[in-house]
């Protein structure tokens, strides 16, 4: 018995074809977030004084300055000695999202000094006389805006020489997928399989 003898063909697709297909594909495929934006303003203070934020508890020892920035040519610098002082932002139109913060904070001498982060009057985070530490990041997320004003406060207890230094301040909505992404995801593959199902037959 003789055996069987077959021939294939294979398709041909055109390189510039291929190529668009792989961009398209890319476009649909991969979800699309929303661009985060530093909601803050003169984040590292680099206007050279307290522009767009505002103290409040004791002023004293609470100013710009420029001789321990992290970035840039200034930061805050925070040592108040007859209470606690604090440096605020004010946010509005926040709606009911979740936000993410970071900044820098510098702890420069180690005597009798408290720093504290104050979300909308809650306290959200605290150091206290954790030693010298040099510029170090933190991160705290799933803050939840209240639909109003909110609140960004920053509060430090100092000795006579600056206690704290404060830079670099970021507040980002939490991104989420584009509205519809999902779907164009699905229907964007099937017609892309569509169109190279009829290139190759």
């Amino acid at each position: 018995m003789q055996g069987e003898t077959h021939s294939f063909r294979i398709p041909t697709v055109n390189a510039s074809f291929l190529t668009l297909l792989f961009l398209l594909a890319a476009a649909f495929v991969v979800p699309r977030a929303v661009m985060a934006a530093n909601l803050v303003q003169n984040p590292g203070f680099e206007t050279g004084d307290l522009t767009n934020w505002y103290v409040t508890g004791d002023p004293g020892n609470m100013h710009v300055g420029s001789d321990d920035p992290h970035s840039g040519a200034y930061a805050f610098d925070g040592s108040p000695t007859g209470g606690e002082g604090y440096v605020n932002q004010d946010f509005s139109g926040l709606g009911n999202n979740q936000y993410n913060l970071q900044f820098y904070i510098d702890q420069r001498n180690t005597n009798g000094n408290l720093f504290q982060v104050l979300w909308d009057g809650q306290l959200i985070y605290q150091l206290l006389n954790s030693g010298q530490t040099g510029y170090h990041v933190v991160q705290l997320n799933g803050l939840q805006a209240s639909g109003g004003t909110d609140t960004l406060s920053f509060g430090f207890i100092g000795s006579g020489q600056t206690a704290w230094s404060l830079d670099d301040v970021d507040l980002e909505q939490v991104g989420t997928p584009e509205p519809g992404s999902l779907v164009l995801m699905g229907s964007g593959v099937l017609g892309l399989a569509g169109v190279l199902r009829r290139r190759l037959l």
